[in-house]
């Protein structure tokens, strides 16, 4: 399999970008991503071609599943999230939206500022008020524990997967229990 090789940042952006322009089925290019996102690195102009390749994902879940996979355990600079952002209003499902967002919240709190600007504007398109309470108020509830986590798990967070999304719910239940 291709994928399980060690591809430069350029030979991935290719992949990507074929993957944009010729898989029609959401379903065969989310499982293509999801494989990007666990065999391969994605730095420079790997990452920017798979952040733009989020765009055409229709279909709701595929969509949520990959920013999940690929959001909740990165580093990201603030230009990164913001694209990552405005991909999610793409998501017309208020569920799936809210959700998304929730995945992203740990992350937008810490980076701050204009993200979380973006973030609530995001919100904006969720018509239930129910979904969009639920996605604001899991950018306020994260605020701590987004600052514990991050700390403890940035060595961690590039290279498992595992020890980040354990690290995140250590860092909740420490906000929420303590």
């Amino acid at each position: 399999d291709l994928l399980e090789e060690d591809l430069d940042s350029e030979s991935l952006s290719k992949i990507l970008e074929l993957v944009e322009e010729n898989v029609s089925s959401d379903h065969y290019a989310h499982e293509i991503m999801k494989k990007v996102i666990q065999e391969q690195e994605l730095t420079g102009k790997s990452l920017e071609t798979f952040i733009e390749g989020l765009e055409s994902i229709n279909s709701d879940h595929y969509l949520m599943e990959v920013i999940k996979r690929f959001g909740a355990n990165r580093s990201l600079t603030e230009s990164q999230m913001l694209k990552i952002l405005e991909a999610t209003k793409n998501i017309s499902s208020d569920h799936y939206h809210a959700s998304t967002l929730v995945i992203l919240a740990p992350r937008v709190r810490a980076l701050g500022g204009r993200v979380v600007s973006a973030y609530r504007e995001a919100a904006k398109s969720i018509g239930s008020d129910t979904y969009y309470g639920k996605a604001l108020k899991a950018l306020d509830r994260w605020q701590a524990a987004a600052f514990l986590y991050l700390t403890l798990m940035k060595p961690y967070m590039q290279k498992h997967v595992l020890i980040p999304t354990i690290g995140m719910a250590l860092a909740f239940l420490l906000y929420t229990y303590l």
